[in-house]
């Protein structure tokens, strides 16, 4: 154990947290980083540091679809060691077991979990919150809490959470923040049908994310720029960006959160009277949903296979 070790074990956990943003969650480089600051964590016996170290990990693990991994790795905590964390690593645990119960399905665990991340971050002093991902954490775990409203069908609560959210990035001017909070008002956009609002602020994302260099995120912009604009008839170049940011999110391995983003490319298409193109979103969201167990948008995907079976397209076989 020596000063080296704790300045190394720092470092490490700030490069993974900014490599998230840059390289995404499931980029070798995070994981790495996580990794070895697990390992120092251990050996210096700083048990929070381990538990956040494990959460990065987690995002990796979450990043491939390895939902049940990442519940096992964070979620087996004694009872008296959970106990003896600071508060900001059971923020981080919560959070993290949130995001893969949500993921898997599991929305009133995921609630349940969500709920305890805020109730603990709001115990947390301002000078002693760490931000998640290179996220303010009261806007990353907002964003968390507004994905399980939503699905819930608790919208004004999830609208509360989002204006909460955009609030705190206003009041702190951190443009990492900024971009994170902006994509809960984009898709409370989207769902109040308001395209143009939701084209404006996907544009802003979009370039807002290729001008300080989070690759991760550009993919996922074209696709959600490409999702307004095919609903807002301009279905041409919407279905080009659906494609183009589909294709560059597949190429960088992507998988977690898969079969929600093509399931909102299935349903503009079909309701912008392309069926046959949708058939290529919804396969793609169905090969998921088997490959990795990621159950939270399959209702939808079974309801869009039947749109497309009214429509003459079923399915080969």
């Amino acid at each position: 154990e020596t000063p080296a070790d704790a300045l190394e074990l720092e470092l490490q956990m700030k490069l993974g947290m900014l490599l998230m943003q840059i390289d995404g969650f499931g980029a070798p480089q995070t994981s790495q980083c996580f990794v070895r600051a697990r390992e120092l964590a251990t050996k210096l016996r700083q048990t929070d540091l381990y538990i956040v170290a494990c959460a990065g990990l987690s995002a990796t693990l979450w990043a491939a679809g390895r939902y049940r991994d990442v519940l096992r790795m964070v979620g087996d905590v004694a009872a008296d060691e959970l106990e003896r964390l600071q508060p900001m690593s059971r923020v981080f645990r919560s959070l993290v077991m949130a995001l893969a119960e949500f993921h898997l399905g599991e929305l009133r665990a995921a609630d349940a979990h969500s709920r305890e991340a805020l109730h603990e971050l709001d115990g947390v002093p301002a000078e002693q919150r760490v931000d998640i991902g290179g996220i303010d954490p009261e806007v990353m775990v907002l964003s968390q809490r507004v994905a399980v409203l939503v699905h819930q069908g608790r919208l004004d609560q999830a609208a509360a959470s989002t204006a909460r959210a955009i609030g705190v990035a206003d009041r702190r001017g951190h443009p990492p923040t900024r971009t994170w909070a902006l994509a809960l008002v984009r898709w409370e956009a989207f769902r109040r049908g308001d395209m143009a609002e939701s084209m404006r602020i996907s544009r802003e994302l979009l370039g807002m994310a290729e001008r300080l260099g989070f690759h991760a995120r550009i993919a996922t912009g074209q696709m959600m720029l490409g999702r307004a604009l095919v609903g807002a008839g301009e279905i041409e170049e919407g279905r080009r960006l659906l494609r183009q940011g589909h294709a560059d999110w597949m190429a960088a391995g992507s998988l977690a959160t898969g079969s929600e983003y093509a399931s909102h490319a299935a349903e503009a298409l079909i309701n912008g009277g392309l069926p046959g193109d949708a058939v290529y979103f919804v396969e793609a969201g169905e090969k998921l949903v088997t490959e990795i167990e990621e159950r939270f948008f399959e209702a939808e995907l079974l309801r869009q296979r039947g749109r497309l079976a009214e429509k003459g397209l079923h399915r080969d076989g």
